[in-house]
């Protein structure tokens, strides 16, 4: 994904927004934007990451629609995701709900390792997939998130060894494809507007 294509992605993030302002005398629908940043906990020797989130949408009674925007930070590698959002309270009383939530899309990555290791990289990134439980609370226009779930991040990357020191220099570089799969529990607190 180019930076034209991540700048024009933000912009109709944010325009999104005008589009679902409503008014709350004419349906129960209500625009929210939040910001969530957590952790990314994983099995011992894969390590654990942080992630941070921006994301917006629609709630109409108990079902929410939205997009989001995120940069998410692993041992070897670093992915910017854009995904889609789909929630819905189980519980819900005046000022606080109980929500599943299913996250899905696609995260671009690269890495910071390629020049410690004499090797080039050629990622695709992957698609992620995150469900996870949560809890919300209103105070006025203010909601504050708590969540905890599974997310399940996929990438694809070409890797080729720059030098091997132990060949002739008339070898030519090895290359291969590789394809990771990341594996983390997440653990989420958020605020955002209403």
């Amino acid at each position: 994904m180019s930076n034209r294509a991540i700048l024009l992605l933000v912009f109709g993030l944010v325009s999104f927004t005008a589009w679902a302002q409503s008014d709350s005398t004419a349906t129960r629908s209500t625009w929210f934007v939040s910001i969530h940043t957590g952790v990314l906990a994983g099995k011992t020797g894969t390590g654990s990451s942080v992630s941070a989130t921006l994301a917006q949408g629609v709630r109409y009674d108990r079902v929410s629609l939205g997009a989001g925007l995120g940069y998410d930070v692993y041992p070897e590698w670093k992915l910017l995701p854009v995904f889609a959002a789909v929630s819905y309270d189980l519980i819900r009383r005046r000022n606080h709900a109980f929500y599943v939530q299913f996250d899905a899309g696609y995260s671009k990555a690269w890495t910071s390792v390629a020049e410690e290791f004499q090797r080039q990289f050629e990622s695709d990134g992957g698609y992620f997939y995150h469900p996870f439980v949560g809890y919300r609370a209103h105070h006025g226009k203010v909601t504050i998130y708590f969540s905890a779930g599974y997310k399940f991040q996929g990438i694809s990357y070409g890797q080729t060894l720059a030098w091997i020191p132990w060949s002739s220099w008339t070898q030519p570089a090895t290359s291969m494809s590789v394809e990771r799969n990341m594996e983390r529990l997440s653990i989420q607190m958020g605020i955002g507007l209403r």
